[in-house]
């Protein structure tokens, strides 16, 4: 299954103001776990940089091993 960016990243800021600041690190790789959990890949992943700091983080937390793979390929 794939979900668009763009979604994803209106999902996201809609749940973070819900969220004090110093907790949205967390939720971010929370929220990005569920679509990884639930095997929702996010079509064209990389639309969602820069759209939010914590966002890039988590990114950068789940998908490294992914990045990582891809060198070798």
């Amino acid at each position: 299954m794939e979900i668009d960016a763009k979604i994803v990243a209106e999902l996201w800021e809609t749940v973070k103001e819900y969220v004090p600041a110093n907790k949205r690190e967390e939720l971010a790789v929370n929220f990005l776990s569920v679509f990884v959990d639930n095997d929702v890949e996010i079509e064209d992943q990389e639309d969602l940089r820069g759209v939010d700091d914590d966002l890039d983080q988590a990114m950068d937390e789940l998908f490294e091993d992914e990045a990582s793979d891809e060198d070798y390929e």
